[in-house]
């Protein structure tokens, strides 16, 4: 995805990662829940974690945010 950045490579279930400030805000637009640290230079730090039991519609759901 374009404009995203990680801060550690991903090894689990866990993402650290920088997001375009737009995709941030699209993504808490549409209801999504994950923690974030601010706003530095038009990026958001985020924390996102995925639950195993999160069925895969929604994954498919938040990466077609992510996407737009």
């Amino acid at each position: 995805f374009e404009g995203i950045s990680f801060d550690y490579p991903p090894q689990a279930n866990v993402i650290f990662c920088k997001l375009p400030l737009a995709m941030h805000e699209r993504l808490k637009a549409a209801g999504a829940s994950y923690y974030d640290s601010g706003v530095e230079d038009g990026k958001v730090s985020v924390r996102l974690v995925c639950d195993w039991s999160i069925p895969t519609d929604h994954i498919t759901q938040f990466l077609g945010i992510c996407r737009t």
